[in-house]
């Protein structure tokens, strides 16, 4: 039975999971448009603003999730995930890095569609890692505090 006081905590994180796939999925949907229509100059405008946006995001999300005792909590309660929540920060570390990256080749090229045309497939690896990444994490949230992967 999950300790009550957690619950906020874990709505939380539910609600941020949920936002950060929103973003992602909106970030997928301009990467989708722009090679199924041509990269024209608003579509890569588009996706350069979805970029943008998920990178904040992003980084506001690990920041929390490392800053404000989420993964403390977690090896305090089982001690045993420890080197997976390590793991994890080193993701966090990555998708930021990668993330930056992306944005600043996008803002030399002032979003412009040749840009999105060469690196849209890489910027998708990228949101499947993400994706991925969210997923491990509820997973073992979920198992340190003992609710449904659902709930984490």
């Amino acid at each position: 039975m999950i300790n009550e006081a957690l619950r906020p905590f874990l709505n939380d994180l539910v609600r941020e999971h949920q936002h950060m796939h929103k973003l992602t999925q909106t970030l997928r949907d301009k990467l989708t448009q722009g090679g199924m229509g041509g990269w024209t100059e608003t579509a890569a405008l588009e996706a350069g603003s979805a970029l943008e946006q998920l990178r904040k995001y992003s980084l506001e999300h690990f920041e929390h999730e490392e800053d404000d005792g989420c993964f403390e909590d977690a090896v305090a309660i089982k001690p045993t995930c420890a080197p997976r929540i390590d793991a994890l920060r080193r993701e966090h570390a990555e998708i930021l890095s990668a993330l930056e990256r992306f944005q600043k080749g996008a803002d030399l090229d002032d979003n412009r569609p040749e840009y999105w045309r060469l690196f849209a497939g890489q910027i998708e690896e990228l949101l499947k890692q993400l994706a991925d990444h969210e997923r491990h994490e509820a997973r073992l949230i979920a198992e340190a505090f003992n609710v449904a992967p659902d709930d984490a």
